[in-house]
């Protein structure tokens, strides 16, 4: 058995923060690894056996607030009196220093994307000049202070786990991180499919789509596009599930709106329900409920960027569209709506892809093989 102490972002799923990193931790620690048990750094603090170093959580914050570091200093500071065979940190900047004297733990970092893209296309006011000065001062203070971060200060990790192509790209370009340092390993997910219970004769099309960030994730253009196929497809119907910025719900014909719900409500009930997922957004490193739609057997219309086409092959599982067409979305929504046999050779296309690469069993295989070379580099 290999113990792994695992720190991770972890909020509730009805949180307004909760989202693509917190829902990979609960991930991991329902379907852990064969032969892998891990031991959150929050359950290890409830028991004591993991303190927080308060001098430095005072210290970071601070030096956001006075402008001195960026804004995306998510760091946690750690002392830690159970030894674990691995450490993995994932999502966040940490300092894990062990109280006991030990063999070197060896260190997996992981990322799903990453902060670099937050700054670089978020707060496209910034320009590349300021972000770069940034990201230099944020390695400083993390280097100073002895965190470990994926792509700022990565060099005591034997592996650096992200999600996409399009993430590696960005930590190799910001050059800390080792080429053969780095892999691509996307999430894994249960497969869903096997449950799902349509009705094939019917004739309507039922379009998802879910966000916690209803604004920042497209639910307006959505609607506009939805209300377009209507106007033709009147049977057709939307669920919404995302809260918008005026936070009142949408009540319009075919519309069934969910301001926010939990996430297991919206796997055994909301999911089933749908036959196509919508996520046209203005910004998304990678898109975790893409995975989540696919492993229900549901293509998908995502946006031609950033980690997209590497989830979405064009016309195999879904479409891609360019980053806020309103036009090539209407386009798509209303082929599926007339034309439910291609409906349903998407569906077979998301459920084979899904298959291939986004499977549980695929992902957990190579985690534990990563532990395993961990363990073996490090002579433990």
């Amino acid at each position: 058995m290999i113990d792994v102490l695992l720190v991770s972002p972890r909020l509730p799923s009805t949180h307004p923060r909760y989202g693509g990193d917190n829902a990979y931790t609960d991930l991991l620690l329902q379907y852990p690894p064969e032969g892998v048990r891990y031991h959150h750094y929050e359950d290890l603090m409830t028991t004591g056996q993991v303190r927080k170093l308060k001098w430095l959580y005072r210290i970071g914050p601070r030096l956001v607030r006075y402008g001195i570091l960026p804004p995306d200093l998510w760091a946690e500071y750690l002392v830690s009196d159970f030894v674990p065979d691995v450490l993995h940190i994932y999502g966040f900047s940490a300092v894990v220093r062990f109280s006991a004297r030990a063999a070197r733990v060896p260190l997996v970092l992981g990322q799903g994307t990453g902060s670099y893209s937050d700054l670089k296309y978020r707060r496209t006011n910034w320009g590349l000049k300021r972000i770069r000065l940034a990201r230099l001062l944020k390695r400083a203070f993390l280097v100073s202070i002895g965190a470990h971060d994926s792509s700022l200060a990565p060099e005591c990790a034997s592996h650096v786990l992200v999600w996409s192509d399009f993430s590696r790209r960005m930590h190799l370009d910001e050059g800390y991180v080792k080429p053969e340092q780095i892999e691509v390993l996307p999430p894994g997910l249960p497969y869903h499919g096997a449950r799902i219970a349509r009705n094939e004769d019917r004739a309507d099309v039922t379009f998802l789509f879910v966000a916690k960030d209803f604004d920042s994730k497209n639910g307006a253009m959505v609607l506009k596009a939805f209300q377009t196929v209507q106007s033709v497809y009147p049977q057709v119907r939307l669920i919404l599930v995302g809260t918008p910025r005026t936070g009142v719900l949408i009540r319009e014909p075919g519309v069934m709106h969910y301001l926010n719900l939990d996430r297991d409500y919206l796997l055994r009930s909301v999911y089933p329900q749908a036959d196509l997922l919508i996520h046209p957004t203005k910004y998304d490193g990678f898109g975790l409920v893409l995975l989540e739609a696919m492993s229900f057997g549901l293509p998908v219309i995502a946006v031609d960027a950033w980690a997209m086409p590497e989830i979405v092959r064009d016309g195999v599982n879904g479409y891609l569209i360019p980053p806020g067409s309103l036009e090539e979305l209407v386009t798509c929504m209303t082929r599926v709506a007339r034309d439910r046999e291609h409906l349903d050779a998407l569906a077979r296309g998301a459920r084979r892809v899904f298959q291939e690469r986004f499977a549980l069993p695929i992902h957990n295989r190579r985690l534990r093989q990563i532990y395993e070379e961990s363990l073996s580099s490090s002579g433990r």
